[in-house]
């Protein structure tokens, strides 16, 4: 045979690759289609901001996921470069103005707990879901509530003293979680256990860093989620034992039903139960972790400045002790001194760390107070903030991260900038039950407690914090609840009852 034999491909090749190229032609045209709308025709290409996060979701992914929540501190710094208004996703605008924030509500779609009322974005539902619910949270109700309150407070003081006999340091996240985990009139009473048993605060923390992964893969992990439950208790302790606190839920919602102001569809079992794993669940500022964190840096900062306790101790002296119990929240609420010091924690805690958002169904005129340009927001534009990039703005909060008292005194109209628990009708749920548990637990503890450098005639015993630097109590990254620096303690603090006194 002379030459060389042409290479003959069989008949079903050529169709295979004729197959696949009306395959991949598509898939190619939707991607050069995708790319030229999100950078040129979409709500949010006419913002400023990085093109990469204006065209793909990979710019969020690479520093909230494989840099473990550092997107939070990129889009601090896509601020400085770009101004008050930034586009951070295909499909979200973060604007950094205080006075803004302030006027708007702000709610996220990253939970998997979709019916649930912080995830509600649309303003019509919000309202009327909102509505139902205020009369089980009103400050009211969290007066009637403070003699449990107070119970669960005493049964803490007793265990640190369990403590002091045993030389056992306290964990002060779990301690203070313990003493908050309740909701729906059901207390766990993890504070009698060993260790304050922080199955309950692990699990929350667990699942606050599936978040992150929930907002970038939510269709594939909504479906994960609609398995029988006999497959997801397989998949880890802390599913399953939000499938349990779930089915517990069922029992304690009829109250809620009665509510005349909800459809029969608002009131549907799946939704309350939502409702009740996010107030339980602490999220936003919530009851349980949000509170115990808020009570730890409360702590931390206290230990860490003698002259801050030594006046804190002073002002306590109007109340006795013995008496604690009796004394009114609104007698607590009172005391400047311990006002000032739960304002500040609470600014150093933040409730949610993860960007807010809002959804205005009609254009937005916005005129950032830091900046002479006017934006307009078209319908539909996904706009968001956070809550430390607010907590930290150095014009309004010199030095931020410092403990510093004298700014709150001098100017209570600081006040105003608090978000903690949000603002409007999404300001949190739980805000009077967090703020009687803070309130009471602070002054309890303190009443009766010192530190190495400062004592009191009526103390009982001395706190000192172990191992304990500002490390373990700053913010170093986000997964919707505030993430501390990797190989520190966590976001814990260590207590330890030296003496009696």
């Amino acid at each position: 045979m002379l030459g060389t034999p042409f290479l003959v491909l069989p008949l079903d090749s050529f169709f295979n690759i004729k197959l696949l190229g009306c395959v991949l032609v598509p898939m190619a045209l939707y991607c050069i289609y995708g790319i030229i709308y999100r950078l040129h025709f979409s709500l949010d290409s006419s913002f400023p901001g990085p093109r990469l996060a204006a065209l793909t979701f990979a710019y969020e992914f690479y520093y909230d996921i494989v840099n473990n929540g550092q997107y939070i501190w990129k889009i601090q710094r896509l601020h400085e470069k770009y101004g008050p208004v930034v586009c951070i996703n295909p499909y979200e605008i973060h604007v950094s103005d205080p006075e803004s924030a302030n006027k708007w509500y702000w709610s996220t779609k990253m939970f998997p707990i979709e019916h649930s009322l912080f995830s509600t974005i649309d303003c019509q539902t919000h309202r009327m879901r909102r509505s139902a619910l205020n009369q089980f949270f009103s400050m009211q109700r969290a007066k009637q509530l403070q003699p449990r309150v107070q119970e669960r407070v005493d049964t803490l003081i007793n265990r640190m003293l369990d403590c002091q006999t045993t030389g056992e340091v306290i964990i002060a996240e779990n301690a203070f979680a313990a003493m908050t985990n309740g909701s729906f009139g059901r207390h766990e009473h993890r504070i009698e256990t060993p260790r304050f048993d922080p199955t309950f605060s692990n699990t929350s923390r667990a699942a606050a860093h599936s978040l992150t992964l929930w907002k970038f893969f939510h269709p594939i992990l909504t479906l994960v989620m609609s398995l029988p439950e006999c497959v997801l208790k397989r998949l880890g302790d802390g599913v399953a034992g939000t499938i349990t606190l779930k089915h517990a839920f069922f029992e304690r919602i009829e109250v809620i039903r009665s509510a005349k102001k909800l459809s029969e569809q608002e009131k549907s079992t799946l939704r309350l139960t939502d409702k009740a794993e996010l107030l339980v669940g602490g999220g936003g500022g919530g009851e349980t972790e949000t509170t115990g964190w808020t009570l730890s840096i409360a702590v931390s900062h206290l230990l860490n400045n003698p002259t801050i306790l030594g006046t804190f101790k002073e002002e306590l002296k109007i109340v006795d002790p013995d008496s604690l119990g009796q004394t009114l929240l609104a007698i607590l609420q009172s005391l400047p001194y311990l006002s000032t010091i739960v304002n500040k924690s609470l600014r150093l805690s933040y409730g949610a760390t993860q960007q807010l958002q809002r959804v205005f169904s009609h254009p937005l005129i916005f005129e950032p107070s830091n900046d002479s340009k006017t934006w307009t927001m078209p319908a539909g534009t996904a706009i968001s903030v956070s809550i430390p990039y607010l907590h930290h703005n150095e014009t309004i909060f010199p030095d931020s991260y410092a403990f510093m008292l004298e700014r709150w005194i001098e100017d209570p109209g600081l006040a105003r900038y608090q978000m903690a628990f949000s603002k409007g009708s999404s300001r949190c749920l739980g805000m009077n039950l967090a703020l009687a548990e803070i309130y009471t637990c602070l002054a309890a503890v303190f009443a009766k407690f010192g530190s190495n450098a400062v004592t009191g005639d009526d103390d009982i015993g001395v706190l000192e914090l172990i191992d304990t630097t500002i490390d373990n109590v700053r913010l170093w990254g986000d997964c919707f609840l505030p993430l501390q620096k990797p190989g520190s303690r966590g976001v814990c603090i260590d207590i330890y009852i030296v003496m009696s006194v």
